[in-house]
């Protein structure tokens, strides 16, 4: 896991996927195929920051195309991402 600002580990979905937004810039669901909350944990942050979702498109191996999302952290909303992180930490 990549953790350029040095925060601590993650205890919670939500940090977690937090941790991936603030360390990667964006993330989606492929970054947590695993986390069947996913989309709830995502909608959590975005009622208290900014973030830049985009639809991006891919082909299965049977040639039909699917929409995805991906999640953006700005970088005006950097800050406040860390605060919310260690807010979430107490």
């Amino acid at each position: 896991m990549n953790n350029k600002h040095s925060l601590p580990m993650p205890l919670t979905n939500f940090q977690e996927v937090l941790f991936t937004l603030i360390n990667n810039g964006y993330c989606s669901f492929f970054d947590f195929s695993y986390l069947q909350g996913f989309r709830t944990r995502v909608s959590e942050i975005k009622e208290k920051l900014k973030i830049e979702t985009t639809m991006h498109q891919r082909c299965n191996k049977f040639g039909n195309q699917y929409r995805y999302a991906i999640h953006k952290l700005p970088e005006s909303e950097i800050d406040n991402a860390l605060n919310l992180y260690y807010e979430s930490q107490k």
